[in-house]
């Protein structure tokens, strides 16, 4: 663990800065690259990244203190202190979404398409601020047990949990957002049927594989109490066999009174769950609309209008240029 990697005239440069800023870069870089693949103009990506970047940051933040205003409204002075964690992925990705979105509506370019091309890059990016989250003791997984081939031990300078073996959902994150990278950037984007299907895929395997590691975390979060039930009482997770023994350990299902046991989410699970229905909606409703050989990348809206009503005086011919993918 190295919260601090080093010192530059004295001034400590903190892994969770650094990881997070190579995050941004690597992403930016790539989608630049990519936009430029597709006939693009990179520097699109480039002015778009200083809105994306800094919303996500402010909606990052924000989402943490929504989740626990009732600590913050007591001391809103901590709202401006991110040196103890408190970044939320997903509000940085529903801010920095907006915030692009709002850019290429400026701009005139096709929603879907850059949509495509950003997705994969926020999954590398990803990868690399997890690292960081690895290096300074946040987003830490729970107690594992003292068999488990994986576990690791942080020391005293955590702000996580020391001394005892946990689960390393940073690392496990990590690896799985650089797999997502590179299954869309590599084996789908090139491929693709229509403008928007990486970014619902991506929705999907980032959805499912952030949904699984919660169960695995012990950092703090919100909850979501989805519904109420009656049980035996008593049952724990010593004691419980199967799926029980698994919601259990996992608080799934915590018991609130004797006999009374309620079903719970995280707020980063609901959040997924509301992403399923996004991506689901974009696999029905953008297929016919948006196939790939129909708008080119960098083609301003009233160049599209005439270049689709071309098209259709022209018999379906098919148009020939460079801007395809």
């Amino acid at each position: 663990m190295h919260p601090i990697l080093f010192t530059v005239f004295g001034v400590p440069v903190h892994s969770y800065g650094f990881m997070l800023a190579l995050a941004f870069l690597a992403a930016i870089y790539t989608a630049s690259h990519r936009v430029k693949v597709e006939g693009g103009d990179p520097d699109d990506i480039s002015n778009m990244a200083v809105w994306v970047v800094v919303a996500a940051m402010v909606g990052a933040r924000l989402f943490h203190c929504f989740v626990f205003w009732d600590h913050y409204k007591a001391h809103p002075w901590q709202i401006f202190n991110v040196r103890e964690g408190g970044l939320v992925f997903y509000g940085g990705f529903i801010a920095g979404s907006a915030a692009g979105l709002l850019y290429l509506r400026r701009k005139h370019l096709d929603l879907a398409q850059y949509s495509d091309i950003v997705a994969p890059t926020v999954a590398l990016g990803l990868g690399f601020a997890r690292i960081g989250c690895f290096l300074s003791g946040c987003c830490h997984g729970k107690a594992c047990p003292a068999s488990f081939p994986l576990g690791v031990t942080f020391p005293k300078e955590t702000i996580g949990i020391a001394g005892i073996p946990l689960y390393p959902t940073q690392l496990a994150e990590s690896f799985s957002s650089f797999a997502i990278f590179a299954i869309l950037y590599f084996g789908v984007l090139p491929r693709k049927k229509f403008h928007g299907q990486v970014m619902a895929l991506f929705l999907v395997l980032y959805g499912v594989m952030r949904s699984t590691l919660e169960f695995f975390r012990a950092d703090p979060r919100g909850f979501l109490t989805l519904f109420h039930f009656s049980a035996d009482a008593g049952r724990t997770a010593d004691t419980a066999t199967g799926l029980w023994k698994f919601l259990l350990v996992t608080e799934a299902v915590v018991e609130t009174t004797p006999g009374q046991y309620a079903f719970q989410l995280s707020e980063s699970q609901v959040v997924s769950l509301i992403l399923f229905a996004l991506a689901a909606v974009i696999f029905i409703w953008l297929p016919k609309r948006k196939p790939v050989d129909k708008i080119p990348a960098s083609t301003p809206a009233p160049a599209k209008a005439a270049a689709v009503s071309a098209g259709k005086s022209g018999g379906g011919k098919k148009r020939k240029g460079k801007n395809r993918s």
